[in-house]
Formats: structure tokens, sequence, C-alpha cells
């Protein structure tokens, strides 16, 4: 059908030996995608009935084999729990930064975005129940960041009987924030989930203004793979156009995250924050967790020089501080 997205890879090799190559190396590659990626798909979900109870604290929505959590004091997404296995380290926070890049330190666009720095870390929280039914529980969170201006990150939660979990996020920026480095939202998950596959660009990292190369196709990783280790640590490992992401656990278990239609994913054993603080490779210690990344996007590497102005990513590779963005995904551990 027209709606199913279809890829044609084409490649141009040399028929003959030359004295650079043997033949059937590729000169030039391409991929033409065409179609879309359907919809959200509102089809029912087959499980048992969902259950809310709360208490004074906590927020609980229990289902067949799982239940998830939500402190009321603190406004965190703190558990996901699925026949036992606990899928989260640390809670759902959202995140506005990237560990600088040498473009980001020439440019000085580290410095007038700082304010996005801990933004995600340091945001109010508020959560609260929406609609309530046998076939799907709605959590209303909102981020409020602690910037000049006000602005706020809605994530609108959908739990199903299946245990899928629905982030429908907007983003909407206040009056004269600087441009932000990334814009999305963090989990931090047990260092056992060490491997994934995605269904996106690859197999190399890629950003918005450096994908081309990156064809849509279905790879995998593991975890530490996609650290570069660059002189001083900083952004890497990034991937474009992610429909699909499933981070699978040594013992067993897995979250698989599905993009309405795309996101951008990053998948690496530390925070931007803990990669930032870092002077050397030595600086960062054997990591007991795995941080993914689902982005609405990341600012492109830039790089027409790399000491000035020019270091920036083009215009609209950038993120600007006061628009607004929408993004949904959905995470589903098994």
């Amino acid at each position: 059908s027209s709606d199913l997205e279809a890829f044609l890879n084409m490649e141009v090799q040399l028929k003959e030996d030359t004295c650079w190559a043997k033949a059937g190396y590729a000169v030039a590659k391409g991929q033409f995608i065409t179609g879309s990626r359907e919809k959200l798909q509102d089809g029912k979900k087959t499980g048992g009935s969902l259950k809310v109870t709360e208490n004074f604290s906590t927020l609980i929505v229990t289902g067949s084999d799982f239940e998830y959590r939500f402190s009321k004091r603190s406004g965190d997404f703190y558990s996901i729990r699925r026949n036992g296995r606990e899928y989260l380290k640390a809670p759902v926070e959202c995140n506005f930064w990237r560990a600088s890049t040498d473009n980001d330190r020439g440019s000085k666009q580290t410095y007038r975005s700082m304010i996005w720095r801990y933004a995600g870390a340091n945001a109010a929280k508020w959560t609260n129940k929406g609609e309530i039914s046998p076939e799907a529980v709605e959590i209303d969170m909102k981020f409020i960041l602690p910037t000049t201006s006000q602005a706020v990150m809605d994530t609108k939660i959908t739990i199903r009987r299946d245990g899928s979990i629905l982030f429908d996020n907007t983003y909407n920026g206040g009056e004269n924030l600087p441009d932000m480095p990334e814009a999305g939202l963090m989990f931090i998950l047990p260092e056992s989930f060490d491997r994934f596959q995605w269904h996106g660009r690859g197999e190399h990292e890629n950003y918005i203004d450096r994908k081309a190369s990156a064809f849509v196709g279905t790879y995998q990783a593991k975890v530490s793979e996609r650290m570069v280790s660059y002189l001083m640590p900083q952004e890497c490992g990034n991937m474009t156009g992610v429909r699909r992401l499933t981070i699978a656990g040594r013992n067993g278990g897995s979250l698989t995250f599905t993009g309405f239609p795309e996101v951008e994913a990053n998948v690496l054993p530390y925070t931007p924050e803990e990669m930032e603080l870092a002077v050397h490779q030595k600086d960062l210690k054997p990591s007991e967790k795995t941080v993914v990344r689902i982005n609405y996007r990341q600012t492109g590497v830039g790089g027409d020089d790399t000491w000035s102005l020019n270091a920036r990513a083009h215009e609209e590779f950038r993120i600007k501080g006061d628009g607004t963005y929408h993004f949904a995904f959905e995470v589903k551990p098994e």
C-alpha cells in the first residue's frame, strides 16, 4: 500500500581493478525512501484491565504483569516494573544538553547555551491523573524549566493494557532563550541493558547535518561501542530517523522505543553531564548504567571552521529556545 515505507539502496561499483581500488569497490552510494510511516495506531490493545491505586505520596498503575509508579510529591515517573524486573535506575528526566563538541567550544556556543545545561536536572515536575478507563490510563506530566523566561515541556503519558506507555511531548519555549543543544527525554536503565538494535539511520553515528551516508536500515551494537574515544570526551553515537529501538538485557528483558513517526536517539554508558565534566577518557570511570536519550532533535555538528561563529551548525540545524516542538514515541517493556 502507498502509505508503507520502502527503501531503494543503490551503489555504483568499479567494473575492473584500478591502481587505487579493486573491482567491486563502491564509488558512489545512495538511498531513496518512498511512502511514509503509518500514523499513531489507536487500535485496541490486548491485556488485562488497568487499575489505578494511590496513597498520600504515590500513584500506581497496575496491569496483568506490570506496575508503573509516579511520585505525587516530586512529580517523578520513577518505576517501570514488568514480570518482577525493574527497568529504570533513576526517574525519567527531560534533557536539553549534549556533551560539548569541539565545534560547540570553538564557537562559544557552550557558553551561550549554558542555561540549558542543568535545565532538565533542575526542572520542577508536576504529575496529575488524567482520564482513566480499563483500556487506558492518562497521566499528565509537566516539566517546568528554571529558565529566565518560562519554558515548559508538557508530557502526556498514556498507559495501555498491553503495558505500552505512550509519551506525547510538547515543548513551549520562552522569549529570548538561546539555542538548545538538544531537546528530549532521558531514561537511565540498569547497566545489564548493554546491547541494542535499531531501525533507523546507521550504522555509524549520524546527525541532522551529517546523515546522507547513514542509510536507514536495521543495525545492532553494544552500548559501549557507541562511545567514540575522542581525546576530550564529547557528544557521540547519535542516531537520526529512528523508527524503532530495542535495548536488551544480558539477564533477559527488553525495552522497545517506537517513534511516531521518528525520533532521534542516543544510547551511551554516560550522561551528557558526565562526559562534559571529563577532561580525558580516563576520567570516565566504568559505568553502572545505560543512558537512553530519546530526542525531538539534537543540534547538528556544524564545522565550517572550528574557531568562530561559523563552527556552529547552520541555522536550519539548530533548535530555537523560543520555539514550539512536538514529538511522540511509545515505550514497551517485555
